[in-house]
């Protein structure tokens, strides 16, 4: 559980955080992962719109009723959170009840339409409310004296340039210099105005103040974070900047000392600063690699894109959710291509878990993370062993066909088709007396034993495995057929033959019986030796005359 502290976030100062978190077992072996947690801190709507003056005051000359409006001063505010909460509208509360005089909600521009004559004072009240819930909002004062129009000057009005370049870092505050422009002669009062480029009035400004012609902070009228001299124009930051937005502005300024114009092309350019974080083409990329990739195999290649210009990006491995992952991987720093550093291995790991960065290399850097799952694919690498070499089983001649004999088992440590056996008798499986279930390893009886089936019988058992090329592995079975305890005595024949001489001595060898019985064997003459012509040993089953025989 991740939870904040008694510390307050403030999105303005750190917009996001990097957390690494990490698991840890133990107490005896202490194996651990680690995962990157990025925590985006939301905007809300905790700062007040700031005019940058405490109070406006300006001298304009008296005008005629203008039908259209014409400008007469813009004041503006600023705002440092986010989207509608940084949103500004404008207003004028208070001093306007005769609507001498409207507002531009959005720029903060104040006109009029009305005649103004030389010697009137007007004091407005603006207000710039933001879009937040609940809305944040200041108020600042506008003083107005008209003036009368200056005798014309016999000296035209002529700028110092016919046009004027500036450059300016798009991280520029708001109400900071961007440059002047200034007019030759510098003894009589003039204004200074943005009148061409839509979009530069609105993005800067020129300020105006109380005595006319761009007055000293000496005279204390005027709360400016500069000097203004004397037939100088000071353009002024209006709004934020963007150089991803527009780089180039420009721009008509225009001079007047109520009676003759002048005016002046201007060219902006916004330089490009560090201000936008390299940013991964996917949050997270899935690839699958097979275990027998070599080192040096390139997986992938990762794409980020950074919106500052000139922008030189480096990738780089920031994590693994498993330490040892980091090893087995590289990325190249420049082309973001992700190669393998080491031989993988399926049976160790089946997916690697990691964790890169991308960043730029400006001061202070920005970055971005993605995760890449590496599936690492098995191949047929690992031959089949069974668990024993040799296996041992006794089997009885008495068993009918289908009993179990014996169990062998082989394993495999590749997967799915690779790990998947078969079992065959390769040798030894005499007469067909045993067989083996192909897939469980089972050995069993193939057909009714009898005594020709007694006996010693060494199998050769071999599992393959379904790989391509398939791997495979031997085994021994030794397995003794015998008689049961609880069978009967059986003989080794069905039928014995024997010839001898009629003239042969008693006692002559006939030929030997014998049966296989668990238990001492009796043997005895039960039918076709009525006439006792033959003997037979009760132990040993050999068979002998009993006394003269006469083939007549």
């Amino acid at each position: 559980l991740i939870a904040t502290t008694a510390r307050k976030l403030d999105r303005e100062h750190q917009t996001e955080h990097f957390l690494e978190v990490t698991v840890i077992d133990g107490p005896v072996t202490t194996r651990q992962s680690t995962v990157w947690v990025i925590v985006h801190i939301e905007d809300e709507n905790d700062n007040v719109p700031t005019f940058p003056e405490v109070t406006y005051r300006i001298n304009l000359p008296e005008r005629d009723r203008n039908k259209r409006g014409e400008p007469v001063y813009r004041v503006f505010a600023y705002d440092r959170d986010l989207g509608a909460n940084g949103n500004i509208t404008y207003s004028i509360i208070d001093g306007n009840g005769d609507e001498k005089f409207s507002i531009d909600p959005r720029t903060g521009m104040v006109s009029s339409k009305m005649m103004a004559s030389a010697g009137s004072y007007d004091i407005l009240t603006i207000k710039a409310e933001d879009s937040g819930i609940p809305p944040l909002w200041s108020t600042v004062k506008l003083h107005v004296e008209w003036i009368r129009k200056p005798v014309p000057s016999s000296i035209p009005l002529l700028f110092t340039q016919r046009s004027y370049n500036f450059s300016i870092a798009e991280t520029t505050a708001v109400a900071q210099p961007v440059g002047v422009v200034a007019i030759s002669q510098s003894t009589t009062t003039v204004w200074f105005s943005i009148v061409g480029g839509r979009l530069a009035r609105e993005m800067f400004y020129i300020p105006q103040n109380e005595c006319g012609r761009n007055c000293s902070l000496d005279t204390g009228s005027f709360d400016m974070q500069f000097d203004l001299q004397v037939g100088v124009g000071t353009l002024v930051v209006a709004k934020p900047l963007d150089a991803e937005v527009q780089s180039v502005y420009n721009m008509t300024v225009q001079v007047t000392d109520g009676t003759n114009f002048a005016t002046a092309q201007v060219f902006i350019r916004v330089q490009d600063s560090n201000d936008n974080p390299p940013v991964f083409s996917q949050p997270a990329y899935d690839v699958s690699v097979s275990e027998d990739a070599p080192s040096d195999f390139e997986l992938l290649r990762l794409r980020a894109s950074d919106m500052d210009e000139r922008s030189r990006l480096s990738f780089s491995i920031y994590g693994s959710v498993d330490p040892a992952s980091m090893r087995l991987f590289r990325v190249n720093p420049g082309t973001g291509a992700v190669y393998t550093a080491d031989r993988l291995d399926y049976e160790a790991r089946t997916q690697h878990i990691l964790t890169i960065m991308v960043k730029d290399q400006e001061f202070p850097f920005n970055r971005d993370l993605t995760r890449i799952l590496v599936a690492v694919e098995d191949t047929n690498d690992n031959v089949p062993y069974f668990t024993s070499t040799v296996y041992d089983a006794t089997a009885f001649e008495t068993f009918p066909v289908g009993t179990s004999v014996v169990q062998v088992t082989a394993l495999d440590k590749d997967n799915g088709i690779n790990g998947q056996l078969t079992y065959t008798m390769e040798a030894g499986n005499t007469g067909g007396v045993f067989a083996i279930n192909n897939t469980t390893g089972l050995i069993f009886t193939a057909k009714d034993l009898d005594l020709m089936s007694l006996g010693f019988y060494t199998l050769t058992v071999r599992a393959m495995d379904s790989g391509f090329p398939p791997l495979m592995a031997t085994a021994s079975v030794r397995i003794s057929l015998i008689l049961s305890d609880f069978s009967k005595p059986k003989f080794s024949q069905k039928e014995y033959q024997a010839e001898i001489m009629e003239n042969s001595k008693i006692g002559t060898y006939v030929t030997t019986i014998s049966a296989l019985s668990r238990s001492p064997l009796i043997y005895d003459i039960i039918r076709g030796n009525e006439e006792r012509c033959f003997f037979i040993n009760h132990h040993t089953g050999v068979i002998t005359t009993r006394k003269p025989l006469d083939f007549e």
